[in-house]
């Protein structure tokens, strides 16, 4: 203290109190401890137009505010706000997120890319003599070194009569096959009630040569409880080692299923990759779905060890039908039998548009998440047979193969198309 005019300053949160009761605010110290919120950045992005032909031209163009930096997903960007014209080959939903300190925002636009529809020219081949059978998967083993692969549904188009519901394998060139051979019997499916049958299945030969099903299994023919299904593997594709049933996100599902569907992918890591569902050794595409209540045309299953499978899900849980229902000659489709087949230039779908089947719809992608229709009426359907085709690679030709089995007199068709048709980027 002084003498004269005392005052006593007290320094505290920016206030000067003085005896006497007077008190002074200094501003510049209340300013310099005043705390500032930064605001909560917003996010636009658009598209024009948001359907375009294959590799046509679409303006993106996003604005923000309050944003300290942006990122895109499936683009580049370089400003806060802008446009940029892209090309896109297939159908791809495009997403911003921009952030500050006050938190991010996020927001996507889908782009539908209509692929030239019915310019798809199959090359008939001769028919394949000696395959009988429904459901005919065909492996391709070697330059003009074939296994077609069937079970025995219907009298009509039995295997010399042999036990029906079990899986049997012919082997050959494209001109004939030999005599059917069983080499999966019912004896072996040991987790199924009543009657084991084998209805549909998908067989593939992997890069190792070691071989992979996927056999969808009932308890009878027609069933009763429906179809699930269940893995084999097999070293020579002759002796086979039946496996299970697929458990599906912890659950055996029944799925009323025709699926002859199944890529098989080696080189991919031994664990599961959820994230990029794609990017696992095992993808099935399973038609005719009631999952979690909702009716799924199409499900993709992934796996990374062909006993522990997955649902592809969108972000907030809910299983992607991955059926393109934007495409109006499929909006109203049932799908069954699909087959999958993958080449160095994309993934490939053939599937009956329902059953009885009037047409057979010819998908293609490039990630095996996103189809486009490129066929409504495939030139592979057989009008008498109702059903679907297998398709399979033959990559010393860069040809896909499409085998159709059926009526006693149609049975065996096979056709060919070059896989380098509809690259991908």
């Amino acid at each position: 203290m002084k003498n004269g005019n005392r005052h006593l300053f007290i320094a505290l949160f920016g206030v000067s109190f003085l005896f006497g009761g007077a008190f002074l605010i200094h501003s510049s110290i209340l300013s310099a401890a005043t705390v500032k919120t930064e605001a909560v950045p917003t996010v636009t992005i658009s598209a024009v137009p948001t359907l375009v032909s294959r590799g046509g031209s679409v303006t993106l163009s996003w604005t923000s505010t309050n944003a300290t930096s942006c990122v895109g997903v499936n683009f580049t960007l370089n400003s806060l706000s802008g446009a940029v014209v892209i090309k896109p080959m297939s159908s791809t939903t495009y997403r911003i997120t921009c952030k500050s300190g006050g938190g991010k925002a996020s927001q996507a636009v889908s782009v539908t890319v209509s692929v030239p529809r019915n310019k798809v020219k199959w090359k008939k081949q001769p028919n394949i003599k000696g395959v009988t059978g429904s459901y005919t998967p065909l492996v391709i083993t070697g330059p003009n070194q074939i296994s077609v692969y069937a079970n025995n549904n219907g009298a009509a188009v039995n295997l010399n009569k042999l036990a029906s519901g079990a899986l049997y394998v012919r082997t050959g060139t494209f001109s004939s096959v030999g005599e059917a051979k069983q080499v999966i019997s019912q004896s072996q499916i040991t987790d199924q009630t009543g009657t084991p049958y084998i209805r549909t299945s998908a067989v593939v030969r992997g890069v190792s040569g070691k071989y992979y099903a996927v056999l969808h299994i009932g308890d009878s023919y027609p069933f009763s409880t429906g179809y699930v299904p269940s893995w084999a593997t097999s070293d020579d594709g002759l002796v086979w080692n039946y496996q299970g049933k697929f458990k599906i996100d912890g659950d055996y599902p029944y799925n009323f299923s025709s699926s002859a569907s199944l890529i098989v992918q080696e080189d991919k890591p031994p664990t599961l990759d959820m994230a990029n569902p794609a990017n696992n050794r095992f993808l099935v595409w399973e038609d005719s779905y009631n999952i979690e209540g909702v009716y799924k045309k199409m499900a993709l299953v992934y796996s990374a060890d062909g006993i522990d499978w997955h649902f592809y899900r969108d972000a907030s849980g809910k299983v992607i039908d991955v059926w393109p229902n934007n495409i109006l000659s499929t909006a109203s489709d049932t799908p069954v039998f699909p087959s999958t087949v993958k080449t160095p230039f994309g993934y490939h779908m053939i599937a009956a548009n329902k059953w009885p089947a009037t047409a057979q719809r010819h998908l293609w992608s490039c990630n095996g998440l996103t189809w486009n229709v490129i066929e409504d009426e495939a030139d592979t359907f057989v009008p008498e047979y109702y059903k679907g085709t297998n398709l399979s690679y033959d990559p010393s030709t860069n040809l896909i193969h499409s085998l159709t089995g059926g009526p006693d007199s149609k049975t065996g068709m096979n056709w060919s198309y070059p896989a380098k048709a509809f690259p991908c980027p």
